[in-house]
């Protein structure tokens, strides 16, 4: 098969590289195939043998890279992991007007390239690349779609480079309070300890170049408590959004914080329709409450969720763990400053 299939059948998706053979790799899937799982690369990342894949050298692909055309309006939802984004990626997927792509596993290689050889990521050949890979990764199911990338909080490594690569692309910041993200991270369980400390360690790579690095100098990760460990990990998510994204256009850049996410909906929905302009319309949020994408949790679908129901297990939990949360955000301002959060937000 042919590399010019792949170009004429958009249900073949980008999912994989393997730099070994200097391949891409494609996967066949259907849209409900594709808008199903929490994330678009489930079926590949759980099961690669479950489906055929199809694999094309990069020469191939750049020999016939005058046949791809960028995408005409792309999108990221940018956030700081915990905090709706999965649910508002659900709500502004429309066929035949929107299209998201959901932590797609290619960023994800991307992101751990860059972090394995910063300097390679500002070569000449890093950009042609992610700018190849970006219109494979982003072609619309149908003409015209608008296409939506939200990327994993691990991957905000590349929040730069993307802005870079699409000069017209506008991103959402989705982000928690420091409280709310603390709570989120205990209704986790135990794991989220570990969690911390894998992103945190993502993020060490781009300590240098992020402006807060003179105090994380003196921080010792292994004296640090659970809660303390995310609270670190929520100040450097948004410093570095506020590092790659400060000198940006306003116009492209829209910041929501998820209580007010969740707490007018609609609303919201509404309003990131109108910064990406995909047109939806209050029939839009009819028929996604009409599919129950409103009443599940994104990431449990047969869960029924709602802000009610946040709202109580917040509470709870913040009850439960009031000493614990105090302290870590105390400490977060005795590390950073008193104003921290207006630093940041």
């Amino acid at each position: 098969m042919s590399f010019d299939t792949i170009i004429n059948d958009t249900s073949w998706r980008l999912c994989n590289i393997v730099p070994e053979t200097g391949t891409f790799q494609f996967i066949k899937l259907e849209r409900e195939e594709f808008d199903s799982p929490n994330f678009s690369d489930q079926s590949f990342l759980q099961n690669p043998k479950s489906k055929t894949l199809l694999s094309v050298h990069f020469s191939e692909i750049q020999n016939s890279a005058n046949k791809l055309t960028a995408p005409q309006n792309l999108n990221y939802i940018f956030h700081s992991a915990f905090c709706g984004s999965t649910f508002l990626s659900r709500c502004l997927n429309k066929p035949g007007k929107s299209l998201s792509i959901r932590e797609p596993h290619i960023l994800f290689q991307l992101s751990a390239m860059k972090r394995a050889n910063p300097a390679y990521s500002s070569t000449h050949q890093w950009k042609s690349m992610l700018a190849l890979i970006i219109k494979l990764l982003a072609r619309p199911y149908q003409a015209q779609e608008a296409v939506i990338i939200k990327p994993s909080n691990a991957m905000n490594n590349l929040i730069g480079d993307l802005l870079q690569t699409n000069q017209s692309c506008k991103i959402i910041f989705l982000y928690s309070e420091l409280e709310a993200f603390l709570i989120s991270n205990i209704k986790k369980g135990s794991d989220y300890i570990n969690f911390c400390k894998s992103s945190l360690d993502m993020i060490a790579s781009n300590y240098l170049e992020l402006p807060i690095n003179g105090k994380l100098k003196t921080i010792n990760l292994e004296q640090l408590s659970g809660l303390q460990l995310a609270s670190l990990l929520w100040v450097l998510q948004l410093n570095q959004f506020k590092y790659y994204c400060g000198h940006s256009d306003k116009h492209r850049i829209k910041e929501i914080n998820a209580k007010n996410f969740f707490a007018e909906i609609d609303n919201t929905i509404l309003d990131c329709s109108d910064h990406f302009e995909l047109m939806l319309g209050l029939k839009h949020i009819k028929d996604i409450e009409s599919k129950g994408v409103l009443r599940k949790h994104s990431k449990e679908n047969d869960k029924n969720y709602s802000n009610h129901i946040k709202i109580i297990e917040d509470e709870r939990i913040l009850n439960e763990n009031q000493a614990g949360i105090n302290q870590a955000i105390q400490w977060t301002k005795a590390t950073f400053g008193n104003d921290i959060t207006e630093q940041l937000l």
